[in-house]
């Protein structure tokens, strides 16, 4: 990126094929090499998952191959070098992360943009949801473009999606009052002409089933 600009390349031209800018191909490409960090972030979440936090089992099976005792020596710093970086990216430790039986609070926002903004007010809308989703208190954050799957059931006319996952809904609740929050709003509130939003809360897989009304 840094080269087209030195050249004298235009950051706003975008190509004939995908509409698509110099800066909107860089972060794809960053967003292919997140992939890599992924893979290393789920073979570490394995191996705590499994017990195995001072690296005695080696590596993960399946990914990178049979372990040898001199692996299994190297992967004894794994919990306090690698384990440790992927709990500050996290934002939290293994013990606080959601589990399959915690009850979660989730916060589904979509958006409906006005067909008139400009490349840098969407720039600034996107920025502002990856701004959203680190706020204290949101265990997990997903943006997203409607899918592909075409059914009539199904709501494709939003343009993004913003789901947000709390612990609880106090949590829910100080990210609704939070700086940053309040930010994004008064940024970029006039950047869509409708929002919908569905709350909802999980229940652990013990509990008790549903009544089926009528049943």
């Amino acid at each position: 990126m840094e080269l087209l600009l030195d050249a004298g390349a235009d950051s706003n031209a975008r190509d004939a094929t995908y509409g698509a800018t110099p800066a909107g191909w860089a972060i794809h490409y960053l967003r292919e090499r997140g992939a890599l960090l992924a893979i290393e972030t789920e073979d570490v979440l394995f191996a705590l998952r499994r017990g195995d936090a001072d690296g005695r089992s080696g590596s993960r099976r399946g990914i990178h191959g049979s372990s040898t005792p001199s692996t299994a020596r190297e992967n004894r710093s794994l919990p306090t070098r690698r384990t440790r970086a992927i709990q500050r990216l996290l934002g939290s430790s293994p013990g606080t992360r959601a589990r399959p039986n915690d009850s979660m609070f989730v916060h589904a926002v979509y958006f409906w943009l006005r067909n008139d903004l400009t490349s840098a007010q969407l720039e600034r809308f996107a920025a502002g949801l990856e701004s959203l989703c680190r706020i204290d208190g949101v265990r997990a954050g997903y943006i997203g473009v409607p899918a592909p799957t075409d059914r009539p059931v199904i709501e494709r006319g939003y343009s993004r999606a913003l789901v947000l996952v709390f612990a609880d809904q106090a949590a829910h609740d100080a990210y609704q009052d939070h700086p940053v929050h309040d930010r994004f709003r008064k940024e970029c509130g006039t950047f869509w002409t409708t929002v919908r939003i569905f709350d909802s809360v999980t229940e652990p897989a013990t509990s008790k089933k549903p009544s089926v009304i009528g049943g």
